[in-house]
């Protein structure tokens, strides 16, 4: 959730990731409001979900119809909070757990601008583990060196006394993604010694001082500038996609333009590779550009050769109803003779829908759950390229399929 109930730390955990590797982002982002997203509301509501059922030990489904954050908790969000609920209450076992634990990793950096909240932490007499929800489907994230969980355990290590922090040998970071697949499942962790955690915190206090410095510099990247609020204005970030892609001066568009549309036949193996290794940064500068453009032709302030040959339109959407509640809805049109079988349709739920309602309905056996799932398959996916480093089992490339023109059809007998 948000570092704070009232405003963001300047170095929060949350966007440890980008001061870390760029120092210069923090003096950059001055001044530029906070923006949100529909997925980002809905992550908020799914937490707060997670912190009324733990406080409560309660089920999430005794919160259904209840409101978090604006959103309704359907089975969506009962569905996916409930397998975390059973999978915390096993893992705390032995522990005490704590949601929404307000942590101080600035207590050990020497800062006072350095604060969070943790999602969820467990501490045992001889370990700590620090929970983080991800409720989006897009972005894996990965537990591995992930700096917002290593400051959530400094933090909490920080807030500990003497004697207890003793007796403390190792340290858990654990991610819960319940609506992405991942090949290691929702849960995933990684433990650190307390060695580790000391040497991580030496790293992080040196990355925390670089950002007071007059002029800190812009180091751009691919962690640090996703989600970084001034890189459509950010030099470095165009400057690094221009190099990376060895693109000619974007001031000559005539080059420009045929250095881009270059046939993808007579790109080179390492064109190739280069193009690949950045699409998506190079798609995010294009939207950050999009956004920026667009921006100032709503606002009358566009430079000339921007409106010269572009416009701002209403992109398509589909004919919504007025009304948000269902019922009345489907009401009304009652009221207007149309039979049920004309209002609504029926649709069976996916078969991860399901599941997890199964699994989450304590009157479901488990071999029911199971005969369930002997119900299910797993299609193929559509093939795509992504980096070595990636999640994902590497599909098998046969001969066959490289020299196909090359291989004798083996003969009959």
């Amino acid at each position: 959730m948000s570092e704070s109930n009232n405003q963001h730390a300047r170095l929060g955990p949350s966007d440890s990731g980008r001061w870390f590797n760029c120092p210069g982002a923090i003096k950059a982002t001055e001044g530029i409001p906070e923006s949100t997203s529909g997925a980002a509301e809905e992550g908020t509501a799914a937490h707060e979900l997670l912190e009324v059922c733990l406080l409560n030990n309660s089920q999430a489904i005794y919160h259904r119809g209840e409101e978090y954050n604006g959103y309704k908790m359907d089975d969506e969000f009962v569905n996916h909070i409930q397998p975390c609920l059973n999978f915390l209450n096993v893992q705390a076992e032995g522990g005490v757990i704590i949601p929404e634990r307000r942590v101080n990793p600035g207590l050990w950096l020497g800062r006072d601008d350095c604060w969070g909240t943790g999602d969820v932490t467990i501490v045992f007499p001889d370990r700590v583990e620090i929970w983080d929800l991800k409720y989006g489907r897009g972005i894996t994230v990965e537990p591995e060196d992930n700096l917002q969980l290593i400051l959530y355990a400094i933090g909490v290590l920080a807030d500990l006394t003497d004697e207890k922090r003793a007796g403390i040998t190792q340290v858990t970071c654990g991610i819960m993604q319940p609506r992405k697949w991942h090949e290691k499942g929702p849960y995933r962790a990684v433990t650190y010694t307390m060695d580790d955690i000391y040497a991580w915190m030496f790293k992080l206090q040196l990355a925390a001082n670089r950002t007071d410095e007059p002029d800190a510099p812009r180091i751009p990247g691919d962690k640090q500038c996703q989600w970084c609020k001034a890189k459509r204005n950010c030099r470095e970030h165009s400057d690094m996609i221009i190099d990376e892609l060895k693109l000619p001066s974007i001031q000559d568009r005539e080059v420009l333009e045929s250095h881009i549309v270059k046939p993808v036949g007579d790109l080179t193996g390492e064109e190739l590779a280069t193009v690949l290794a950045n699409g998506d940064m190079l798609k995010a500068w294009v939207s950050a550009v999009e956004d920026y453009c667009k921006e100032m032709m709503l606002a009358g302030n566009a430079p000339e050769e921007v409106v010269r040959d572009f416009k701002v339109v209403e992109g398509r959407t589909n004919t919504a109803w007025i009304e948000s509640d269902k019922a009345v809805i489907a009401k009304q049109l009652s009221n207007k003779r149309l039979k049920k079988a004309e209002i609504f349709k029926e649709t069976l739920k996916t078969p991860t829908q399901i599941l997890e309602a199964a699994e989450a309905n304590p009157d479901v056996k488990p071999k029911s759950v199971e005969n369930i799932k002997k119900m299910m398959h797993k299609p193929k996916g559509k093939l795509k390229v992504v980096s070595r480093a990636a999640s994902g089992k590497e599909v098998p490339i046969t001969i066959e399929q490289h020299f196909p023109d090359h291989i004798q059809a083996k003969p009959a007998f």
